[in-house]
């Protein structure tokens, strides 16, 4: 037969390891894919752009900080 699947994905933002927290291990990753202002950001910094506006810059930042975990 045939049916339906349905998956449920979580992504973090600023979360680049995926491990499901924000903590150090994000940092240099967050940080390689900061662009100039007007920049387009990296391939493999979706989870980065936390503002949703397909540029990685001091804007997002913001949201690394918020979901930082010590």
């Amino acid at each position: 037969g045939s049916g339906t699947v349905t998956l449920s994905l979580r992504v973090t933002t600023a979360d680049m390891n995926g491990s499901g927290t924000v903590a150090l291990p994000d940092v240099p990753p967050f940080v390689n894919c900061l662009a100039g202002p007007g920049a387009a950001s990296s391939t493999g910094c979706t989870c980065a752009d936390g503002n949703g506006d397909a540029r990685i810059d001091l804007r997002d930042v913001q949201f690394l900080q918020n979901r930082f975990r010590f």
